[in-house]
């Protein structure tokens, strides 16, 4: 990915160990992070693993829906 340190994205990266992160604009990292990652297919696979377990467990549409309806009855209930 490449975006700001401590994005956001930057750190659902971090934890979950599901990709890497290059700030913008930082081309000699990003050379160096496909390089390595071209050389590495173990980490690239252990890695593929790790973003689908958290798609499965984070952001599925059924996932996406209960967080929807619990964040509109949450709501409704205040009123």
């Amino acid at each position: 990915s490449i975006s700001v340190p401590n994005s956001y994205i930057d750190q659902l990266l971090i934890n979950s160990g599901c990709g890497i992160n290059v700030a913008p604009g930082d081309c000699q990292h990003l050379a160096n992070v496909i390089c390595q990652l071209a050389s590495d297919s173990q980490k690239v696979k252990l890695m593929g693993e790790k973003a689908r377990q958290l798609y499965k467990t984070r952001y599925t549409f059924k996932r996406s829906l209960d967080e929807y309806e619990n964040l509109i009855f949450g709501i409704l209930t205040d009123m």
